[in-house]
């Protein structure tokens, strides 16, 4: 069974995570049934591509604070907060200069690159917040960092849907969803060095440069980017490889999906400081228990999705999206399979196996890459149905890879416990 403090944190964290799942579904929710599949298709591309280039400057650090964070000093563990701060700034500044090049090339209108440049931004800035979050996270101060999510959600997101849909406009949306983010990043930032981290003083600490703090997180930072350029490779897809109406629809569905899969940073936010901090007894009894819970969060909603089908489309987005029940099972599937990956991959993160886990979720990628290549090699078209397959392919080689890995991973470390 779940120790009490398991639960505790898993309540608590979940509740976060609810609201976070709530207000993203709000949003979508209204934006799609204000402006229909083909002006709703833009918003979530921009949206989706936004989040892309917020996940990527992340650069890993959500992991690395998770992991060593949670166990250092208050002085020790605001250095780290601030140093990976700092690096974390100059990605952004970097980062963003590519993404808006790339929004300005790519927009068809003005409309579309004043939305993608906002969405843009409020992708960052929601990087920024997680940042953050996680730091509140690793420090175990889960009532604060629940409060802060559910009013980032319930309030940016929640407010952003309800005045697109009054106004049935993505530009409107798209501003209220920048300002909020910015107002919860902000927010996040003053907790941390407010309440967690209260002005410490680090001028016992060497400061890393730059490039040496980039350096040492480079294998967090590899499976990082490989793993955020997965789960959003159909939605960036979608918009090329699918006309506009069949795009919208599609992209609907991947909302639904990083919604379910919202409770993965859960699972890792609980489980992974006690595997990493705790005895050899108790680590292999929360791995179990970890195991038990991310497969049947994941059945859970495979079955959601399986039995909705011809109900959740239409009762979220509207008729106009009746279509997507169609792909429900297959993204069931795909989120079925990422619950069962999560546990061994946190479970080699935590054994600091962070080159075999990236190089694991590269190769997802890669095959995701090259079942979509074979398919429009066939047939001269892709159709959402073979897109939706191609991500269950790669789902499956992310599990079954990370589960090998902890294998082999597993064995060495009994060999050298042998040979001590």
């Amino acid at each position: 069974m779940l120790g009490n403090g398991h639960v505790s944190k898993l309540v608590i964290v979940g509740f976060s995570t609810a609201a976070r799942l709530l207000g993203t579904l709000a949003l979508f929710a209204l934006l799609a049934r204000a402006t229909g599949p083909e002006a709703f298709g833009i918003f979530s591309y921009w949206y989706a591509f936004g989040v892309l280039v917020g996940t990527v400057t992340d650069y890993g650090f959500a992991q690395q604070l998770l992991r060593n964070v949670a166990a250092d000093s208050a002085i020790g563990a605001a250095n780290e907060v601030k140093q990976l701060g700092r690096a974390k700034f100059w990605l952004v500044a970097g980062c963003t200069v590519v993404a808006i090049v790339i929004a300005i090339s790519t927009s068809a209108s003005r409309s579309e690159y004043a939305i993608s440049t906002m969405l843009i931004f409020s992708g960052v800035f929601g990087s920024f917040y997680e940042f953050y979050a996680t730091v509140l996270r690793a420090r175990q101060s889960y009532r604060l960092e629940s409060k802060l999510s559910m009013a980032n959600s319930l309030g940016g997101s929640v407010l952003a849907g309800a005045l697109g849909y009054l106004t049935q406009s993505i530009v409107i949306a798209a501003v209220m969803l920048l300002l909020s983010k910015l107002i919860s990043a902000m927010v996040a930032y003053r907790t941390v060095f407010r309440e967690v981290l209260p002005a410490i003083s680090d001028a016992s600490f060497p400061k890393e440069g730059v490039f040496a703090i980039l350096k040492r997180g480079f294998p967090y930072a590899f499976d990082n980017v490989a793993t955020q350029m997965f789960g959003n490779l159909d939605a960036i897809s979608a918009k090329h490889l699918l006309g506009g109406g069949s795009a919208g629809v599609y992209l609907s569905g991947t909302r639904l999906v990083q919604a379910a899969l919202s409770g993965l940073p859960v699972i890792a936010s609980v489980f992974l400081p006690s595997l990493v901090s705790g005895e050899a007894e108790k680590v292999g009894r929360t791995q179990r228990l970890m195991y038990l819970l991310a497969i049947g969060v994941g059945a859970l909603v495979f079955s959601a999705f399986y039995l909705l089908k011809d109900v959740l489309p239409s009762f979220l987005f509207g008729t106009a999206f009746s279509t997507l029940g169609l792909l429900m099972p297959w993204f069931g599937v795909f989120i079925f399979i990422r619950y069962c990956a999560a546990a061994p991959g946190i479970a080699l993160t935590a054994r600091g196996a962070q080159k075999l886990r990236s190089v694991i979720t590269a190769l997802s990628v890669v095959l995701a890459l090259s079942a979509l290549a074979i398919f429009y090699r066939l047939e001269g078209s892709i159709s959402s149905i073979q897109l939706c397959q191609s991500m269950v392919l790669g789902a499956c080689v992310q599990c079954i890879g990370y589960a090998i890995g902890l294998w082999v991973s597993n064995r060495q470390k009994q060999n050298e416990i042998s040979l001590y």
